[in-house]
């Protein structure tokens, strides 16, 4: 290795040289601005790394919920919001942060629906691979289950959420603390002893250290758990060994005994909601139509009176 390299790696600093054409310059100069272009640049890269390492499980098993209006019950995470399901917003929010290999696991009588929409849909850069529970595994069984395939960082995901949070922040913080499972937080806790018992609280240390995990219970919290976590492959021994479990009641209090589990708090202008009350539902519907929650990747489409599709 030359000396000038030797310099650099023992500094932790790494220098190279890129000359561009004109299209990419001026490329570079309007999506980062003159001031952030390195940054812009380090942050591609971490996007094209992530999408090579890290896996994201989607669970998508739980109880079903009927379509409103036609008595058919579908997979929470199928719910149709603006003629889409839940599931493919969160698809393209993941590909928006450079993931590219999606475990989806499945269960339930209509299971199906899951693979029999997504696995004919050619989605740029999105891989598919399915798993099915043939008797419920709660939030932690599946992980176990696909444990083999998990050999670098991960993310587990609840299907039956709506976000745009900053994944990619919420990752480089993971990876910078050397965490071994960091959770998505709102920025505020519950409001009322209805939204303690829906949800799980949190509250952190300075440091993002969470200090305290209740699951479902009527206790304040200084956050809430937004149903997002980062997880290195150390975290299983942490794990019961297989059946049904949930991570919320069975794991975070360990790792919280431990010190083990980080927060992550979402920006207070990121969106967040989980679709499962009829009320929040219904805000969804309003809150796409109105561009509220806006996901790069899905456009916006309404029925036309001949049958097509047209984007609003």
């Amino acid at each position: 290795m030359p000396l000038l390299q030797q310099a650099h790696a023992k500094a932790g600093i790494h220098k190279y040289t890129i000359e561009f054409d004109e299209e990419t310059w001026r490329n570079l100069v309007q999506f980062a601005g003159r001031g952030n272009i390195k940054d812009y640049i380090i942050h591609l890269l971490r996007r094209e790394f992530a999408s090579v390492t890290v896996r994201a499980v989607i669970l998508c098993g739980g109880q079903e919920r009927e379509v409103a209006g036609t008595g058919i019950p579908v997979p929470k995470p199928m719910l149709p919001i603006h003629y889409r399901p839940v599931l493919e917003y969160t698809v393209h929010w993941l590909k928006e942060h450079g993931l590219s290999h999606l475990v989806l696991s499945t269960g339930g009588p209509h299971s199906e629906l899951i693979k029999d929409y997504f696995l004919p849909r050619n989605i740029p850069g999105v891989e598919f691979e399915f798993t099915r529970e043939e008797t419920p595994l709660g939030t932690g069984g599946p992980v176990r289950v696909i444990q083999p395939q998990l050999k670098n960082t991960f993310i587990v995901i609840n299907g039956d959420i709506l976000t745009n949070a900053n994944l990619s922040a919420m990752l480089d913080a993971h990876r910078r603390n050397k965490a071994l499972g960091t959770i998505m937080l709102t920025p505020t806790g519950p409001q009322s002893p209805e939204e303690s018992a829906r949800f799980g609280t949190v509250s952190l240390k300075d440091d993002g250290t969470v200090t305290e995990y209740h699951e479902k219970e009527a206790t304040h919290g200084q956050h809430i758990n937004a149903g997002v976590y980062i997880f290195e492959p150390e975290i299983f021994p942490y794990l019961p060994q297989g059946g049904n479990f949930s991570m919320e009641r069975d794991v975070f209090p360990r790792l919280v005994d431990r010190g083990l589990l980080r927060g992550w708090v979402m920006h207070k202008n990121d969106y967040w909601l989980d679709v499962t009350d009829p009320n929040d539902y219904a805000r969804a519907w309003n809150d796409i139509m109105t561009g509220r929650l806006h996901i790069p990747g899905v456009n916006r489409t309404v029925p036309t009176t001949n049958g097509e599709t047209a984007t609003a």
